[in-house]
């Protein structure tokens, strides 16, 4: 709660997105383009209000690991500042989460510019079960097909980001809104 207070200076219990670059500047991340917050916040901004509200930025700042999850959940809540340390680290998250944003986004790009790809055919592709809708089992064999073999928590972090509904299945929709570039 005292990262998210440092950046909502008056208490709303939500920071604006061009407020949020800005107090991440005055924090020290380093300069964020509008494009890093843009990509961020389509990730991260549940309910496409524009705005950074509590509950998005624990989804941006929880880890994906439920063990250590919990661990961050079941401390108290602290008012001390942040040790020199933690700040360090908090600072290295923010600039890391908008840097593999803004590699994903690369790659969506790469992806579209390929004469041959088609986002239908992917999903198909990845389909193992047929079911048209990917499950981990599909993710799991389809990366095996090409040498690699994830673990489980890889597994879990691929359905973490795709898995938009938490319903344990990557439709379509959740596969090419992944997948599509959100350049305009």
């Amino acid at each position: 709660m005292h990262a998210f207070s440092e950046l909502d200076h008056d208490g709303r219990g939500f920071i604006y997105k061009e407020e949020l670059g800005k107090r991440l500047e005055e924090q020290g991340v380093g300069k964020v383009t509008k494009e890093e917050l843009e990509l961020f916040m389509d990730k991260f901004d549940v309910d496409r209000d524009g705005r950074l509200q509590f509950s998005d930025f624990c989804l941006a700042m929880t880890p994906l690991n439920s063990e250590y999850a919990q661990l961050l959940q079941s401390r108290g809540t602290y008012r001390a500042q942040m040790t020199q340390e933690s700040n360090v680290d908090y600072l290295t998250l923010w600039r890391k989460l908008l840097m593999v944003e803004q590699g994903c986004e690369c790659v969506r790009l790469r992806l579209q510019k390929r004469p041959n790809f088609s986002l239908s055919e992917a999903f198909s592709y990845v389909d193992k079960t047929g079911l048209r809708a990917l499950a981990p089992i599909d993710l799991k064999f389809t990366l095996a097909d090409h040498g690699f073999y994830a673990t489980d928590r890889e597994l879990a972090a691929l359905m973490d980001r795709f898995d938009r509904d938490r319903d344990g299945r990557i439709s379509f929709h959740e596969f090419a809104h992944e997948l599509l570039p959100r350049r305009n």
